[in-house]
């Protein structure tokens, strides 16, 4: 599924931005860290931080699991996690790894 249709299909229309404690709690940061910053003050990267966190959160069942997705070292990331590339602003890349993980668990899951 491409990402447009993925977003509509997880965020839709109505869906409400997330809340800078929701990202924080996402990204293991304390709530103030969040709202301190310019981090969630472009409507591009709140679109995206929502559509990301919609995405890991359809793929993981638990809170845990998209902790540790965010946690672990990506080679597509030069090493970086995907919580340090978000937090260097690299949301984009982020953003299309999360798409990635989607399909391919949900081709495994078709196969």
């Amino acid at each position: 599924m491409d990402r447009r249709m993925l977003e509509q299909w997880l965020c839709g229309d109505a869906a409400p931005p997330p809340a800078p404690a929701a990202v924080a709690a996402a990204l293991g940061l304390p709530a103030d860290e969040m709202t301190d910053t310019t981090y969630l003050r472009t409507a591009a990267r709140v679109r995206s931080m929502r559509f990301t966190l919609a995405v890991l959160h359809d793929l993981f069942p638990r809170d845990g699991d998209v902790s540790a997705w965010l946690h672990q070292p990506r080679e597509e990331l030069s090493g970086l996690s995907p919580r340090q590339a978000l937090l260097h602003g690299r949301v984009d890349v982020v953003e299309h790894l999360a798409v990635r993980a989607w399909n391919e668990c949900a081709a495994a899951q078709a196969a």
